[in-house]
């Protein structure tokens, strides 16, 4: 008989320290929810900004005007969309240009979705503002291009 009551008051300080790790991890997570405060969202004002922000992007990565070439094409009566055209060397990193491309555009709630078309491995980006494309850009390797490297 003495075991048994053992037992219980083993399963009673057992209870006990279950409903207070769970008080505790409950205090945590309150106030990591009340305290978090994510990267602030950016407001865009005009459409150019979002050209502003491509355009820095391609500066970023060394990539000139001269491989750069910008179509505007009417949707409707109302609304147009740039098409960007980008010739990049072999061996470039289209998928770190755009890693920093999506990096730049979150905090203005961009959405920036991509497809490789086989079997060129060219990369196409859509800039999505809400459920609108806004802008295009495709990455297309251009055998004729040469990758700049500092190394020698």
């Amino acid at each position: 008989m003495n075991s048994s009551v053992s037992d219980h008051q083993r399963q009673h300080i057992l209870k006990r320290w279950i409903v207070v790790l769970l008080a505790v991890s409950t205090l945590a997570a309150l106030t990591l929810n009340f305290s978090y405060s994510p990267s602030e969202l950016k407001q865009l004002h005009r459409a150019d900004q979002i050209d502003s922000l491509i355009q820095f992007q391609l500066e970023q990565f060394d990539i000139t005007d001269e491989q750069v070439r910008m179509q505007t094409i009417s949707i409707d009566s109302v609304t147009q969309r740039k098409i960007y055209t980008v010739e990049v060397p072999p061996g470039f990193s289209k998928t770190r240009w755009h890693y920093e491309l999506d990096r730049e555009m979150r905090p203005y709630r961009l959405a920036t979705p991509a497809k490789v078309i086989f079997p060129e491995r060219n990369l196409r980006i859509h800039l999505y503002n809400g459920l609108n494309v806004v802008r295009t850009i495709h990455l297309r390797e251009n055998d004729e291009l040469m990758l700049y490297s500092d190394e020698m």
